[in-house]
C-alpha cells in the first residue's frame, strides 16, 4: 500500500510539474512582445505641442511615397524640434515646420505634369500636406494640418497622412487669436515630433 502510494505521488508530482512546464511554454508563445515590428503597417508621427497636447498621424506610403519619407527624414533628422505652428487659420489649416531647405520634393499631386503617379487623397478635416510655393516642385519641410475640409487644395497640394488622435488639440490650436498676417499672437511650439515606423524601412527622399 505504501509502495502504491509513493506511485501515485510521483505520477502526480510529474501531471503537475508537466502543466507547469507547458503553461510556460504557452505563456513565450503567446506573448506578443513589444508589438512594434509589424511589416506593412503605416508610419505614425506624434506631434507634441507645448501646452496644448498630443496629435498623432498616421502616414499614407502607398499614397505619396517619396512624400511620407522626406517627412520621415526630416523627422530624423530632428529638422522640426522647437519649431512653431506659424500659420494659422480657423476652418481652414494651422502649418508648422523649419524654414530651412534640406531638400526640394516632387509636388505628388495630379495636376504637376511632372508626376508621373496618382493621389486622390482628398483634403478633409485632419489630413496633413506639404505647403509648397507657386512651383509644384519646392515642397521642402513646411507641412500644414486641415482644421476643415477644404476640397479646393486637393490634386494641388500633396496630402499624404490623416490625423488619427487628436483633433480636440487640432480645434484648441485653430481657434486661437491671430494677427492680420495669421501668425498666433502667442507662440505655438512644436515641442517634439517623433515617428514609429514599426521595424519597416524607408529610404532617403528623391530631391528636385
Amino acid at each position: 500500500m505504501k509502495k502504491l502510494l509513493t506511485v501515485l505521488l510521483a505520477v502526480t508530482l510529474l501531471f503537475t510539474l508537466s502543466g507547469c512546464n507547458r503553461n510556460s511554454k504557452t505563456d513565450e508563445v503567446e506573448d506578443p512582445g513589444s508589438g512594434l515590428d509589424e511589416p506593412g503597417r503605416n508610419p505614425e508621427v506624434t506631434i507634441i505641442i507645448e501646452d496644448y497636447g498630443t496629435i498623432v498621424v498616421e502616414l499614407y506610403p502607398d499614397v505619396a511615397p517619396n512624400t511620407v519619407n522626406s517627412f520621415i527624414k526630416n523627422i530624423q533628422d530632428g529638422v522640426y524640434t522647437d519649431n512653431e505652428i506659424h500659420r494659422v487659420i480657423e476652418d481652414f489649416v494651422i502649418q508648422g515646420g523649419a524654414t530651412s531647405v534640406t531638400c526640394n520634393i516632387e509636388a505628388e499631386v495630379n495636376n504637376n505634369p511632372s508626376f508621373k503617379g496618382t493621389n486622390d487623397m482628398e483634403h478633409d478635416r485632419g489630413a496633413i500636406s506639404m505647403a509648397r510655393t507657386n512651383v509644384y516642385n519646392s515642397a521642402t519641410t513646411q507641412f500644414f494640418l486641415v482644421h476643415e475640409d477644404a476640397g479646393f487644395l486637393d490634386n494641388e497640394y500633396a496630402a499624404f497622412g490623416m490625423i488619427i488622435e487628436g483633433f480636440d488639440v487640432l480645434d484648441d490650436v485653430a481657434g486661437v487669436n491671430t494677427n492680420y498676417y495669421d501668425g498666433p499672437l502667442v507662440k505655438i511650439v512644436i515641442e517634439s515630433i517623433t515617428v514609429e515606423l514599426f521595424g519597416n524601412e524607408y529610404p532617403d527622399p528623391v530631391c528636385e
